[in-house]
């Protein structure tokens, strides 16, 4: 266990969680002699420190035994009683034991002015849609890197620079977005195939993407209708260049346009959620395009005595224009195909499946566990998760866990298969 004392260490060095508010610390008073917690305080800084052990790595390249070391930050400061600014991010080194691998992220840097009920934010921010749990058609603003070894879902998204407008009124919340940056969802790519050469990832030219939402909060039914023109966050792999020895890969963004809503209510102690959307892709020829497509969830939960939550979903997709990619005749095309239609989730024509989630916190509230489950019924593919927290004061706490992914290497979640693997992880601060 050679990776042992570059945990302890990286417990001891900087790291966090991400995507809750931290409070604005009030305007200052009275002149106050300026000290160091003064200033941490006035300028709203928090930081986390992480060191995790991976029995595997998450981007197919087989590396086993793999350490983790991660210092976050993050800063919520109020300038005027109006202005507010907003920062998060975190530097890692992901490779302990096999070299280094030294990387970094802006989460979220931006500005916010608000004169109710209207509010303006400019730079980065992370805005995630959608009302069901943890599987969401709607939300297409923020990516994901999904190579990130962090064992909890929302510390792997990626903020955008946009010009965020919000107006609320009554319970009723309406936004208009601008997004002049585009940063795409990363995926695991392994090492490199004999024969195939993937470019690296660039960003299209024209990037300008709109959003619109319109959110009702606090009546018996919470709901939202949204509209997005932008970019596909996923890529769809096309052939740039053909030698005799090597065929040269690369990836494309095609432009989408999308309509969606959630809603979701009570009805006595079951909590029900519904999510739908549909996605217009361009109407190219052949199985190597993302066709448009409707995906829908619906589900519900209910918590027993308190701490024990029981959380159900049915997932449906529908590919209109649908081609199967294994009736194209190229073996290089085909294998793009199928790759391509298996980050859209494309794989069939239709598909069905469930979600399901348990959660109990146990008494005394220190230690906290979960068993989670995506099954695609019609591809056979899914994913297994396990998850055990333990709070051992309200700076330090430890996890355990692991994820199991299955099918064959042509569906959405199967081709993870090689991620599987348990993580420790102990982390310090917020």
């Amino acid at each position: 266990m050679k990776l042992l004392p570059a945990i302890v260490l990286a417990a001891a060095a900087w790291t966090g969680a991400a995507a809750e508010e931290v409070p604005i610390p009030p305007s200052p008073g009275a002149a106050q002699p300026m000290t160091v917690d003064r200033a941490i305080n006035d300028l709203g800084l928090d930081w986390s420190l992480r060191g995790s052990y991976w029995t595997r790595d998450h981007n197919l390249e087989q590396l086993n035994s793999v350490g983790t070391a991660t210092a976050w930050m993050r800063a919520r400061t109020r300038i005027t009683p109006w202005l507010s600014s907003r920062f998060e991010g975190w530097i890692t080194d992901q490779k302990i034991g096999h070299g280094s691998n030294f990387r970094g992220e802006l989460r979220e840097g931006n500005l916010m002015a608000r004169f109710e009920p209207f509010e303006l934010r400019i730079g980065r921010e992370i805005v995630a849609w959608g009302r069901a749990d943890r599987v969401n058609p709607t939300d297409v603003i923020s990516s994901r890197d999904f190579t990130l070894l962090f064992p909890e879902d929302d510390d792997q998204r990626r903020g955008n620079a946009m010009v965020h407008a919000r107006w609320g009124h009554g319970g009723y919340t309406v936004s208009a977005l601008w997004l002049p940056e585009f940063r795409p969802n990363r995926y695991p790519s392994g090492s490199r195939q004999p024969g195939i050469f993937l470019l690296g990832e660039h960003s299209p030219t024209e990037v300008a993407q709109f959003g619109f939402r319109v959110d009702r909060t606090g009546g018996s039914v919470d709901w939202s209708l949204s509209y997005f023109d932008g970019l596909d966050r996923d890529p769809r792999f096309q052939v740039a260049g053909l030698s005799p020895t090597v065929a040269t890969i690369s990836r494309r963004y095609d432009r989408i346009r999308q309509i969606g809503a959630d809603a979701a209510t009570n009805l006595g102690e079951y909590g029900l959620r519904g999510e739908i959307a549909y996605t217009f892709s361009p109407d190219g020829a052949g199985a190597l395009y993302r066709r448009s497509g409707l995906y829908m969830v619906v589900g519900g939960d209910r918590t027993f005595n308190d701490r024990l939550n029981v959380n159900i979903q049915y997932i449906y997709r529908y590919v209109d224009g649908y081609q199967d990619p294994t009736q194209v005749s190229s073996p290089l095309l085909q294998g793009l195909a199928l790759r391509n239609a298996a980050l859209s989730n494309q794989r069939y024509r239709n598909q069905h499946g469930v979600t399901a989630r348990v959660n109990y916190r146990w008494p005394g509230d220190k230690v906290e566990t979960e068993v989670a489950a995506i099954f695609n019924a019609t591809a056979l593919d899914g994913l297994l998760r396990t998850r055990v927290t333990y709070k051992a004061t309200d700076q330090l706490r430890l996890s355990i866990g692991g994820d199991w992914f299955f099918g064959n290497e042509d569906t959405y979640l199967g081709e993870f298969r090689r991620n599987s693997g348990a993580f420790l992880e102990v982390r310090y601060g917020y």
